[in-house]
């Protein structure tokens, strides 16, 4: 029988998922779904705060068109935690809506985890209605 839990620790949750991930829930259950639901919050909390961070950039004039932007776009996703180290990239594909966006975009499998986070990143970040607004800013199509 699962314990009852009223109010859970990240420091809990995240040594939850250790230990389902080492033994299976074994009556963590749901301990481990709360690990599981603050994983998703940060990862969704990366991706609005990039997707923010470029519309306020892009507001201020900083990219002279959208080429400009997009490459800075792929350069910080590149050398984001959360694609760099292999247990982030597994927690990026997991919290997702497009974790098959390299096998889509590449049609091959991806070689590791990073580079499928790399590609499912940039998907949910570019979808974001901020990032889609800091595009159209940085084309021109503000007005």
């Amino acid at each position: 029988m699962a314990k009852k839990v009223t109010k859970v620790t990240k420091a809990q949750a995240l040594e939850a998922l250790r230990n389902v991930r080492m033994n299976g829930p074994e009556g963590d259950e749901e301990i481990a779904k709360a690990g599981f639901d603050i994983l998703n919050a940060y990862y969704w909390d990366e991706v609005r705060a990039c997707a923010k961070d470029y519309l306020e950039r892009a507001n201020k004039g900083e990219f002279k068109n959208d080429e400009e932007l997009r490459e800075s776009f792929e350069q910080y996703v590149d050398g984001a935690q959360m694609v760099i180290y292999t247990w982030w990239a597994r927690v990026v594909l997991i919290c997702s809506n497009n974790p098959d966006a390299y096998e889509e975009e590449m049609g091959e499998q991806p070689k590791d985890p990073s580079q499928a986070a790399y590609f499912a990143m940039m998907s949910d970040i570019a979808a974001h209605p901020d990032m889609e607004e800091a595009f159209q800013i940085a084309r021109g199509e503000d007005e």
